[in-house]
Order: C-alpha cells, then sequence, then structure tokens
C-alpha cells in the first residue's frame, strides 16, 4: 500500500482570472508531500469536444504578488469529455514560497480542433494532422537528390547559345566560299 505522507493541505480561491470560456480552473489546492510543495488543479471542459492535450504556462506568485517562476507544462493522451471536471494526473510540484498562481497561455487540443486565447479572444480553428509521407520500397536505396541538382540551371542555355555562334559562323563561311561574287 502506498502512503503520501501529506503533512498539510490548503484550499484556495482564485485571486486571479485564470483560463477563459473553454477550459475553466475551479479549484485548486496546495499539498506539502515528502517535504515539497506541490499544487493540484481541478479544471472543466467546456468545449463540445473530448480534450486530448493540453498546454499552458503557470506563473507561481510570492505574497507580494511577484513572480517567482514560470514553468510550462505540456499534458498528452488525455480524454475528458465535455462538460466533465478533471484534474491533471501528478501534481505540480511548486517553489516553497508560491502562495498564488496564474494559468497563462493555454493551449487545448481535441479532435484536430486547437482553442486558444489571442489578444484577449478565444481563438478556435481546426488543425490537420501531418501526415508523413510514404515511399515505396524501390524508393529507400536510391541517391537523393541535393539542393543544388534541383535548381534550373543556365549551363545549358550557354551551350545552346554557343552552338548557334558556332553554326552560324560557319554559314557565313560557306556563303562567302561559294558565293564570292555577291559579296
Amino acid at each position: 500500500m502506498q502512503t503520501n505522507n501529506l503533512a498539510s493541505a490548503i484550499k484556495g480561491q482564485y485571486k486571479h482570472e485564470q483560463t477563459e470560456g473553454f477550459l475553466m480552473a475551479r479549484e485548486y489546492i496546495f499539498l506539502k508531500e515528502n517535504g515539497k510543495k506541490c499544487l493540484l488543479q481541478r479544471f472543466l471542459n467546456e468545449t463540445p469536444r473530448e480534450i486530448q492535450r493540453v498546454k499552458f504556462d503557470l506563473v507561481e506568485l510570492n505574497m507580494q504578488g511577484e513572480v517567482i517562476k514560470k514553468t510550462k507544462l505540456y499534458y498528452m493522451n488525455l480524454a475528458i469529455k465535455p462538460g466533465e471536471y478533471f484534474s491533471m494526473p501528478a501534481g505540480i510540484v511548486v517553489s516553497p514560497e508560491c502562495v498564488d498562481f496564474k494559468i497563462a497561455r493555454c493551449t487545448v487540443c481535441s479532435e484536430g480542433y486547437v482553442w486558444r486565447v489571442k489578444r484577449g479572444k478565444i481563438q478556435a480553428y481546426y488543425d490537420r494532422p501531418r501526415r508523413r509521407r510514404v515511399l515505396p520500397q524501390s524508393m529507400y536505396f536510391r541517391t537523393p537528390l541535393s539542393v543544388r541538382s534541383c535548381r534550373p540551371s543556365v549551363g545549358p542555355l550557354y551551350g545552346v547559345l554557343a552552338l548557334l555562334a558556332f553554326l552560324s559562323s560557319i554559314g557565313v563561311s560557306l556563303y562567302y566560299l561559294f558565293f564570292p561574287y555577291l559579296s
């Protein structure tokens, strides 16, 4: 059986507006676990789709409201249904001076759709999946083309111009050879 060795737990109210309308931060609790201060949060999925990935910046604040540190958090392989409350799989270790925090630059991905806040407005857009191009087996052992070989070259143009100049000089010489009286 696993023991957490919880020393204390402090449930708090948000002083700063956390996330906007697509992922609402509802409650949080600070835990002291094995000598480290951890943060557990409870969110509400307000998107019309199941959330698969969440990314946000956690800004830790001290008693005076000054920034202690910023942490980028990224959670994958989630399966949170619309309207469902959830918390992240593990607590976030924060500094001992942290008494408040803000969630900034939150992005939620679900079924190809992305929700984020930009310039104070909620944006939702479709992010098409990136597919790898599968090459046939015969292509694996060919020598790849270099960037230089793909660019158009002016070498053949100079060759054609030189050939035309050579042929025209031979033509002029033959003309004066066979028709000397016309010149």
